[in-house]
């Protein structure tokens, strides 16, 4: 007997789309201590480059993580992302 198409089961994966990869690897990485309070992240063009994204996908996951109160950006020469301080109410606003 052979398998036709329709005998065959295929699970359904979950497709994680890449701004939601790069957010989950930051925000992981902040949260276990692997950037400390303060820290300025690494410039978009090198997140992007070890993500394999682009940098817009790279500005899409640290606006969110902005939103969710673990970053803060800081425009010009000097600025960049820093990590700030993990209380419980940025957590709680990560559950949300």
């Amino acid at each position: 007997m052979t398998t036709t198409g329709t005998d065959r089961e295929f699970s359904v994966k979950q497709v994680i789309r890449p701004r939601d990869q790069v957010e989950q690897q930051l925000r992981d990485a902040i949260l276990s201590g692997q950037f400390a309070q303060g820290e300025k992240l690494p410039p978009e063009t090198a997140l992007a480059h070890q993500f394999g994204v682009s940098r817009p996908t790279v500005r899409e996951a640290l606006g969110t993580l902005v939103s969710g109160g673990l970053i803060r950006k800081i425009p010009g020469v000097a600025g960049g992302s820093f990590v700030k301080t993990v209380t419980p109410d940025s957590l709680s606003q990560l559950l949300i």
